[in-house]
């Protein structure tokens, strides 16, 4: 009876472990992926980057 319940033990300890170290390069890839992502909005020319208001006061005006 005792068996099992080690080898359950073993695989619960062994994914968590396994989480643990993935975890840090999962962060690293989405802060990356974040990152670039902010890069590429402040790249973005200004006249481009309209507020919603000022984009529906054009739509009205035409």
């Amino acid at each position: 009876m005792k068996t099992p319940d080690r080898e359950a033990l073993k695989y619960t300890f062994g994914v968590c472990s396994w989480q643990i170290i993935m975890l840090p390069t999962i962060l690293t890839t989405t802060a990356n992926k974040i990152r670039i992502t902010i890069k590429n909005i402040k790249f973005i020319p200004k006249p481009q980057r309209i507020s919603r208001d000022h984009s529906l006061e054009i739509f009205n005006k035409m």
